[in-house]
Parts: C-alpha cells; sequence; structure tokens
C-alpha cells in the first residue's frame, strides 16, 4: 500500500503532473514562429526594391524664418548704416601751422566783438560824456551804435570762419576770412597788433604744409 498526502514522495515510474516549463499554446504546432530559425542576413532590402531603414531622421540647422516680435534680425543693418571705425595712419594729421592761423583768427574775431559791441554802448559808461567835452568831439548815440555794431559783427563772421579754417582748412574759408578782415584791419591799423596778427595768420594758412593737407583731404595727391 503507497502512502499519499503532504510530504509523500512521488513512487518511481510515477510521472508528477506539475511541469516546471511556462506554458506555451503554441508547443505542439509545427506552423509556430521559431525565433532561433531567422538568420538576419538573408533578408536583403535591395533585391525586394525598398530602402533600407536608417533609424532617426537628418539634422538641419535650425533657421528662425521670422524675426521676434519688436527686434530686427541678426546681422540687420538699416540703409545708409556705415560701421565707425577708428582713424588710421593714413588719414592726414592736421599741420601745426593751420593750427596756429585758425587760432590767430579766432583772438582776431573775439577782439573785434568784444571791442564792437563796448563802442556800441559806450555812451551809457561813466565819464564818457566828460571825455568827450575835454577831446571837444561831438559823437551821438546813433554813430557809436552803427560804428559798434558793424564791428561786432564782422568780428562774429570772423569767428565763425576760423573756425572753419581750424578744423577744415577750406580753401574758399581761407580766402573768405582775408576778404573779410580787411575792411576792420584799415580802420584798426593804429591798433598796431590787429593787422600784425591778419597778416600773420594769413601767411600761415597758405603754406606748403598747409596745402598739402588740404589736398590729401580731398583726396588728391600734393602737387
Amino acid at each position: 500500500m503507497h502512502r499519499t498526502g503532504v510530504g509523500a514522495l512521488p513512487l518511481a515510474g510515477v510521472s508528477s503532473p506539475y511541469d516546471p516549463r511556462p506554458y506555451d499554446p503554441h508547443a505542439n504546432d509545427p506552423n509556430a514562429y521559431d525565433p532561433s530559425a531567422y538568420d538576419p542576413s538573408a533578408y536583403d532590402p535591395q533585391q525586394s526594391g525598398q530602402q533600407p531603414y536608417q533609424q532617426g531622421y537628418p539634422q538641419q540647422p535650425y533657421q528662425q524664418p521670422y524675426p521676434s516680435a519688436g527686434y530686427p534680425p541678426a546681422g540687420y543693418q538699416p540703409a545708409g548704416y556705415q560701421q565707425w571705425q577708428p582713424p588710421t595712419a593714413d588719414q592726414p594729421r592736421r599741420p601745426g601751422l593751420l593750427v596756429t592761423a585758425g587760432v590767430l583768427w579766432l583772438l582776431n574775431g573775439a577782439f573785434l566783438l568784444v571791442f564792437g559791441l563796448i563802442t556800441a554802448f559806450a555812451d551809457r559808461l561813466p565819464g564818457f560824456e566828460e571825455a568827450m567835452l575835454q577831446s571837444g568831439r561831438q559823437i551821438t548815440h546813433e554813430q557809436l551804435l552803427s560804428v559798434g555794431l558793424g564791428g561786432a559783427a564782422f568780428g562774429a563772421v570772423l569767428v565763425g570762419l576760423a573756425i572753419v579754417v581750424l578744423v577744415t582748412g577750406a580753401t574758399w574759408a581761407r580766402i573768405l576770412i582775408m576778404a573779410v578782415a580787411v575792411v576792420p584791419t584799415v580802420f584798426l591799423v593804429v591798433l598796431v597788433v590787429f593787422p600784425l596778427i591778419t597778416v600773420a595768420a594769413s601767411v600761415l594758412q597758405f603754406l606748403s604744409p598747409v596745402n598739402r593737407y588740404v589736398q590729401a583731404r580731398r583726396g588728391r595727391p600734393a602737387g
């Protein structure tokens, strides 16, 4: 008699109903797919007319089709824009003779401007009437005003032209400032200093270094 129950050992020749292998519903099917029989080298996509599969997508650089709202696209430059460049050694350097001539013209113009304004209102200065009585001359207010404002006008023109000469050295400005300075120089010849400054500035502004500088600024070779 055989023992059965918990703890009983199976007898020899008696099969156990428990199978440790996982359940396979196609185990007894002869047409079932067998992954061990698959040969990847037997598949040729070129013979079948299909393109081989390529994993992923081609990388293309990111391009922003439209600029962000309120901001121009990168590298945008408005019409007429020119990037600033520092001065180079090829650019002409302003000669000292031109600077000296311009400063002399400024001194003459400033003196004439101040002298004219003082003359225009000289009758309001203390002691003016007493000085006129001692000299025996009679000068009206209208005469003083016209002479003084005329001299101030010449002085203002000289200052403006002197700035143009000092900055650019333009030929037309150098010629015009000499013509303007002729009239006050004739009237103030007794002052000596004013005429001397006029002559010195006129000579300095037309020397060879100044002429070469002006021609270089125009982009022409110096003659």
